[in-house]
């Protein structure tokens, strides 16, 4: 067979929107299969930090530890993470269901079998990781995300307005991401205040 004949029958896969697999993604799920079978077993383990965006700080730390307790060559390693990486995120991206994702792992893997019984779990837990942080980067690409509610109540006795207020006053800190960053805002709010933020909330969920 010719090499554009070779070419033009390559798997199209679905997590990749029909496109033919590039050589560092084979590549890379050989290397998964090349390493010692304690580091297959526990792959997810090294998979799971290294499907995040950003990549924790400390990934290069726990990744060395893996490399040792598993005796997993550290290149790889490496490679292997970086297939499998790319693979899942995109499939979720695509909205892949477990058997098309597993279409797609028959189509490319040399040993399938192998590979199924590695990626596919990995698969199914990357989904709601993959998914959540899809959704947050698609939210702060267009304005501010609510990221958390800090808050304590003081009691607000005088002031240069006036004595013997005797008012509780709530302080709520709301912490919002804004593009990549994080920042905060702290809110004085008072009692009548929060029975409208209670009522709004009850609505909500209720509705």
């Amino acid at each position: 067979m010719s090499e554009d004949q070779s070419t033009a029958t390559e798997p199209g896969l679905l997590s990749l929107g029909g496109m033919s697999p590039p050589p560092e993604l084979t590549l890379g799920l050989k290397d998964l299969l090349l390493l010692p079978k304690t580091a297959q077993d526990h792959f997810w383990e090294a998979l799971e930090p290294s499907l995040r965006v950003p990549l924790p700080k400390d990934l290069d730390k726990h990744l060395l530890a893996f490399q040792r307790q598993h005796e997993a060559p550290e290149r790889r390693l490496a490679r292997a993470l970086s297939a499998c990486r790319q693979l899942l995120r995109q499939a979720v991206a695509n909205n892949l269901t477990v058997a098309e994702f597993e279409r797609d792992l028959v189509a490319i893997a040399d040993d399938e079998a192998a590979v199924t019984r590695i990626l596919l779990p990995a698969f199914e837990r990357a989904v709601p990781i993959v998914r959540e942080e899809i959704l947050y980067g698609s939210l702060t690409d267009h304005g501010k995300l609510l990221a958390g509610v800090d808050w304590r109540v003081d009691s607000m006795l005088l002031s240069h307005r006036g004595r013997r207020l005797q008012s509780p006053i709530a302080l709520v800190t709301l912490r919002y991401i804004e593009g990549k960053e994080q920042r905060r805002i702290t809110l004085q709010v008072l009692p009548e205040m929060l029975d409208q933020l209670k009522a709004m909330c009850e609505t909500i969920v209720r509705d």
